[in-house]
């Protein structure tokens, strides 16, 4: 089973779930395939200040998550 860990970064989380770009995009973050490949931000901040930077409540990171069964660590 995949798990997401909101206190890794975007890129180890991305690396590390086939799913994850897809599953953010549904939240409205379409602009992450793009950053991963050519900025070094995904690479730095976790998934809790990527929500918070783009106004989206961490809940919402973690039920689009669970919904597609991939368990959340680090709530």
């Amino acid at each position: 089973m995949a798990v997401l860990d909101l206190n890794k970064t975007v890129y180890d989380n991305a690396m590390a779930i086939p799913e994850f770009l897809d599953i953010t995009d549904t939240l409205g973050l379409q602009h992450l395939r793009e950053c991963l490949v050519t900025k070094e931000g995904p690479k730095i901040i976790n998934m809790k200040q990527l929500a918070e930077n783009h106004e989206l409540p961490v809940e919402d990171v973690i039920k689009a998550f669970e919904a597609k069964g991939i368990e959340v660590v680090g709530k």
